[in-house]
């Protein structure tokens, strides 16, 4: 009867431990599937991070957004928008707007007007060009979205608002496509009309 007893008092841990083994294993993989489609690529970024959030008539300003995650409600028209970047190095993102015309260049200190947005132009300030490149995206009703640009090249169309914005910062040296990789198709064009 102990023998019995024994025996299935085994067959129990091995259960167990079993189950515990592949409880680990689904939490391991769920974990390297949830890394593949995450749409961040900052991992190479060195504790770099760009912020930046968007202004509608109809929401105000949304929370901001960061390293890569849209901006803008794909709806309305944006009017006016901020970007930062977080470091220990001392930077900042310049950026032109088009309505009318290209605007001046922009920091996160400037005063906006508040007319709709045609175009983006940006760059990098201070030491992180000499490491990083600013790739960005934009959004129209009509074009959906328009594949990236980076440091000082048009991103929009000229007939159409943007409705939404995408920012990453990129390391230099390294594969482009590995950190612009999501799930948007994008038309093959960053610029119409500029």
């Amino acid at each position: 009867m102990k023998k019995l007893k024994d025996k299935v008092n085994r067959k129990k841990i091995i259960l167990i431990i079993s189950i515990i083994i592949l409880i680990l294993l689904t939490l391991f993989l769920g974990l390297l599937i949830f890394n593949q489609f995450n749409n961040d690529g900052m991992k190479q970024t060195k504790g770099i991070s760009i912020h930046y959030r968007t202004y509608t008539d109809e929401n105000g300003w949304s929370k901001w957004s960061k390293n890569g995650k849209t901006s803008g409600d794909l709806k309305n028209n944006i009017k006016n928008i901020q970007v930062k970047i977080i470091t220990s190095k001392y930077t900042k993102v310049i950026y032109a707007l088009y309505n009318e015309g290209w605007s001046n260049e922009y920091t996160i200190d400037s005063k906006i007007e508040n007319k709709n947005i045609y175009g983006i132009k940006m760059s990098l300030s201070d030491e992180l060009y000499k490491d990083y490149n600013i790739y960005y995206r934009t959004y129209n009703a009509n074009d959906k979205w328009l594949d990236w640009s980076f440091a000082g090249y048009a991103n929009g169309n000229i007939n159409e608002a943007v409705k939404a914005i995408e920012i990453k910062i990129v390391p230099k040296g390294t594969i482009t496509r590995d950190y612009l990789k999501d799930f948007n198709n994008t038309n093959n064009k960053s610029n119409i009309g500029f």
